[in-house]
Protein backbone atom coordinates (compact mmCIF):
# COMPACT_ATOMS: atom_id res chain seq x y z
CA UNK A 1 0.00 0.00 0.00
CA UNK A 2 2.80 2.60 0.74
CA UNK A 3 4.41 2.12 -2.29
CA UNK A 4 0.99 2.92 -3.91
CA UNK A 5 0.81 5.74 -2.10
CA UNK A 6 4.22 6.51 -2.76
CA UNK A 7 3.35 6.66 -6.14
CA UNK A 8 0.41 8.57 -6.14
CA UNK A 9 2.29 11.40 -4.57
CA UNK A 10 5.32 11.50 -6.71
CA UNK A 11 2.64 11.81 -9.69
CA UNK A 12 0.92 14.40 -8.68
CA UNK A 13 3.69 16.36 -7.62
CA UNK A 14 5.02 15.75 -11.23
CA UNK A 15 1.76 17.55 -12.41
CA UNK A 16 2.43 19.79 -10.10
CA UNK A 17 5.88 21.63 -11.44
CA UNK A 18 6.21 23.69 -14.28
CA UNK A 19 6.89 22.18 -17.82
CA UNK A 20 10.72 22.33 -17.67
CA UNK A 21 11.08 20.95 -14.25
CA UNK A 22 9.18 18.06 -15.18
CA UNK A 23 11.24 17.29 -17.96
CA UNK A 24 14.25 17.65 -15.69
CA UNK A 25 12.90 15.28 -13.56
CA UNK A 26 11.77 12.94 -16.10
CA UNK A 27 14.82 12.97 -18.07
CA UNK A 28 17.37 12.20 -14.76
CA UNK A 29 15.41 10.29 -12.52
CA UNK A 30 12.97 8.09 -15.09
CA UNK A 31 14.95 7.96 -18.22
CA UNK A 32 18.56 7.72 -16.18
CA UNK A 33 20.11 10.38 -18.95
CA UNK A 34 23.65 11.31 -18.21
CA UNK A 35 23.64 15.25 -17.12
CA UNK A 36 25.14 15.70 -20.35
CA UNK A 37 21.88 14.41 -21.94
CA UNK A 38 19.82 16.38 -19.99
CA UNK A 39 21.52 19.67 -21.00
CA UNK A 40 20.85 18.82 -24.53
CA UNK A 41 17.03 17.81 -23.61
CA UNK A 42 16.49 21.08 -22.14
CA UNK A 43 18.39 22.81 -23.92
CA UNK A 44 21.26 24.19 -21.31
CA UNK A 45 24.41 25.15 -22.27
CA UNK A 46 26.31 22.49 -20.39
CA UNK A 47 26.40 19.47 -18.16
CA UNK A 48 26.61 21.57 -14.58
CA UNK A 49 23.83 23.33 -15.85
CA UNK A 50 21.64 20.77 -16.42
CA UNK A 51 22.73 19.18 -13.12
CA UNK A 52 21.72 22.81 -11.39
CA UNK A 53 18.20 22.35 -13.17
CA UNK A 54 17.67 18.76 -11.85
CA UNK A 55 18.81 19.81 -8.50
CA UNK A 56 16.61 22.98 -8.39
CA UNK A 57 13.03 20.47 -9.86
CA UNK A 58 13.88 17.97 -7.35
CA UNK A 59 13.55 20.25 -4.30
CA UNK A 60 10.16 21.71 -5.88
CA UNK A 61 9.26 18.06 -6.23
CA UNK A 62 9.97 17.68 -2.80
CA UNK A 63 8.32 20.52 -1.41
CA UNK A 64 4.76 19.57 -3.94
CA UNK A 65 4.79 16.13 -2.28
CA UNK A 66 4.84 17.52 0.83
CA UNK A 67 2.05 19.27 0.27
CA UNK A 68 -1.40 17.78 1.94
Amino acid sequence: MAGREGLERYEAGLKALRPADREAIIARLELQQSYEEVAIALGKPTADAARMAVKRAVKALMLAMAQP
